[in-house]
């Protein structure tokens, strides 16, 4: 017999009161599959850093990592991670972080990070760095938190802009991160 990952409310409801002996062993197991969730940790390989992220006018651009390093069935390609679609069947609810270096072409400047899922900016995402004035203050490392509630077909986008105008481009010289998800 299959197992079926379902809404938790759904799972439950699978569940009733068994005087009647009405609980099914397929009805337990997807309850108990209903009721975890997934853990991710994903990179970008050292062989595929740097890459760059070309910035234009202070417009927010997205941060599309050369090949991520996981597998998960529950994200498009298997790669979990920003600019992928979630492609599970069920509504899940994800936070973790991703962590990542990046040297700036210009000294002094200042970036903000953000998540946005299907166009809409995740507010409690939002991380704003400056860079030095410096040689050495054109590198900076910044983590960026994730907390939000997804359905399937959503596809989540980590983006960056340097807020204080021009054309910066950035190289991203370290990408790792964490996502753990529930169901909803």
């Amino acid at each position: 017999m299959a197992t079926t990952r379902r809404q938790v409310n759904d799972a439950l409801g699978q569940l009733p009161d068994n005087t009647d002996n009405e609980i099914s062993p397929e009805d337990l197991r997807d309850a108990f599959l209903s009721s975890i969730g997934e853990f991710i940790q994903f990179h970008v390989a050292p062989g595929d850093l740097p890459f760059a992220v070309v910035l234009t006018g202070g417009a927010f651009e997205e941060i599309d990592p050369p090949a991520i390093s996981t597998v998960s069935d529950n994200w498009q390609d298997a790669s979990p991670g920003p600019g992928s679609e979630y492609v599970g069947t069920i509504d899940i609810f994800i936070f973790g972080s991703v962590m990542l270096s990046f040297i700036s072409a210009m000294q002094n400047r200042e970036f903000e990070f953000r998540f946005r899922v299907n166009g809409v900016v995740d507010d409690g995402s939002v991380m704003q760095i400056a860079t030095g004035t410096n040689a050495q203050g054109k590198r900076a490392h910044v983590a960026i938190p994730v907390s939000v509630a997804i359905q399937p077909g959503d596809e989540v986008v980590l983006e960056v802009a340097d807020i204080g105008g021009g054309g910066n481009d950035i190289d991203i010289t370290a990408f790792s991160g964490y996502w753990m998800s529930r169901p909803q």
